[in-house]
């Protein structure tokens, strides 16, 4: 993923099973003229084709979870993104909670 998100620094994962991964990533997020490192530790587990689902397990942040859907609608591939964050560091009322 490293190589084509700009954000990304490092990104590896190791196989936990067939549907199931722990996934390493360090990189960084800017807004503005701020930048915010991280590094942090996912538990995926792939639902083939249809669902992608992640939950933090270690790092910089204090909780994540994310879901992913894969949906074909009228021979159009939607993809749906879903999840939230909570960080362990003070992020200024104008980016985030």
């Amino acid at each position: 993923m490293a190589a084509f998100m700009s954000h990304l620094e490092t990104s590896r994962a190791e196989l936990q099973g067939p549907t199931r991964a722990r996934v390493y990533q360090k990189g960084s997020a800017t807004s503005g003229l701020l930048r915010f490192d991280y590094e942090n530790v996912s538990d995926v587990e792939m639902t083939p084709y249809t669902r992608i689902h992640s939950r933090f397990v270690a790092g910089d942040l204090s909780a994540s979870e994310y879901e992913t859907d894969l949906k074909e609608a009228d021979g159009e591939l939607h993809i749906v993104n879903r999840g939230r964050y909570l960080s362990r560091r003070f992020v200024p009322p104008v980016i985030g909670p």
